[in-house]
């Protein structure tokens, strides 16, 4: 699933049209479309826009994989395993501070990712205005 499918997905799932969301992140509808349909990508500041929207955490349009079955999941890495066995003896109020820590660092590695592809794309025979 592209960013564009994920944003429309929790976009619907607050019930909201393209152009409300448009209006409240402050784009036209326009472009609005084209990120949804994957034609256009949306900036760091715009993802942004959208999570404080939506109330959701950055990664979460980039988020499709869920764990169905848990018990299933292995983990192999000793440092990891105690990692989590601290975790869980943190407060939940805590724990949700970690998890939007870790998410934010996620999403911003992956902004940087895109940006780097981005950069990459750009027309190279422009002039520069001086």
């Amino acid at each position: 699933m592209c960013i564009g499918e994920k944003i429309k997905e929790i976009r619907l799932q607050n019930g909201l049209m393209q152009k409300e969301v448009a209006i409240k992140i402050g784009i036209n509808q326009s472009n609005y479309s084209k990120m949804e349909s994957g034609n256009r990508n949306p900036s760091a500041a715009t993802l942004k826009k959208l999570a404080d929207l939506f109330h959701v955490p950055m990664d979460s349009f980039y988020t499709t994989k869920v764990i169905t079955n848990p018990s299933k999941f292995r983990i192999a890495d000793a440092s990891t395993i105690r990692i989590m066995r601290l975790f869980s003896q943190l407060a939940p109020e805590d724990k949700h501070t970690v998890f939007r820590i870790i998410s934010s660092m996620i999403a911003q590695k992956q902004l940087s990712e895109i940006q780097k592809t981005e950069k990459k794309t750009e027309p190279t025979g422009e002039k520069k205005r001086k």
